[in-house]
């Protein structure tokens, strides 16, 4: 397994920082398991702070009780993401939510799962080939529009590259559609924490220079030196172009370390106005595969 990882934070314009991340190794069953994990907070930092501590051990809970195969580690997962949202739904998180992205390293391959707006992508680093990139559960994803209807409203329009957009949230309320906790959105209101669960069998990166990232929405905005406008605007980047931006930092001999930095203060600087950041909280995990 690899051990060549890195990690960029960034606290932007809300401090503490909301977005939490893991790393984990654990033997399960005899199996070697690596899971990786990014949470993006949203009204407070106590959801992402018990997902970083309490998805990755009910995840290895549920592996444990599984025989190994994929539909087992499907299921547990899902299992995980179930249980884990039902404890934060008690009053003690009041209205917090966090999305979750994470990525599970075992014998047969990488399983990916997420809700929410935090990409993950593999790629392989000699050929810049995109092996996989995550799908956001926000308003402007044709599925979650075709499930949620009539739910999801617009909520004003604006401009970007000379093209009118529409400004789409979830009950007038939420630009994603998939997250843990957020009270007010469940039930009926269409907001759900089911995972989006994708598997990568190990043949279609094994022997590959194959770079593994996670990381927090901030990679999906796009430049405007306007902080009003800029919030009208995220998420015009979609993950295969968050992706290539990242790979244009790729030289030979990075560290994952370097590479995280490298891409992180550089998109980071773009959100700075007179030396002030004006952007999210920034997360990014690098992944060197074996």
């Amino acid at each position: 397994m690899s051990a060549d990882i890195g990690k960029y934070t960034h606290d932007g314009y809300k401090s503490p920082t909301e977005d939490k991340n893991s790393v984990e190794e654990q033997i399960i069953n005899g199996k070697p398991y690596r899971i990786f994990g990014v949470y993006d907070g949203h009204g407070g930092s106590e959801v992402s702070e018990y997902l970083k501590i309490e998805l990755i051990k009910e995840i290895c809970k549920q592996i444990e009780k599984g025989d190994g195969s994929i539909d087992s580690l499907t299921k547990a997962i899902q299992e995980a993401f179930r249980i884990c949202n039902g404890n934060i739904l008690q009053p003690k998180y009041n209205y917090q939510g966090s999305t979750a992205t994470i990525a599970i390293i075992h014998e047969n391959g990488i399983t990916f799962a997420n809700v929410g707006d935090s990409p993950a992508m593999l790629f392989e680093s000699d050929t810049k080939e995109i092996l996989f990139t995550s799908t956001n559960h926000d308003c402007s994803n044709p599925d979650e529009k075709a499930r949620l209807g009539s739910k999801i409203k617009v909520d004003g329009t604006y401009m970007y590259k000379g093209q009118q957009y529409e400004y789409l949230r979830l009950q007038n309320s939420s630009l994603f559609t998939r997250a843990f906790g957020d009270k007010a959105l469940t039930d009926d209101k269409g907001l759900t924490c089911e995972p989006s669960i994708t598997h990568i069998p190990r043949e279609q990166f094994e022997g590959k220079n194959c770079i593994l990232v996670l990381c927090t929405d901030f990679a999906n905005e796009d430049y405007c030196t306007d902080f009003n406008t800029r919030l009208h605007i995220r998420g015009v980047l979609s993950n295969e172009d968050v992706c290539r931006e990242i790979m244009e930092f790729i030289t030979p001999d990075i560290t994952m370390s370097e590479l995280a930095r490298n891409y992180g203060e550089s998109k980071t600087k773009q959100f700075c106005v007179n030396g002030k950041y004006y952007g999210d909280n920034a997360t990014i995990l690098a992944i060197k595969l074996d």
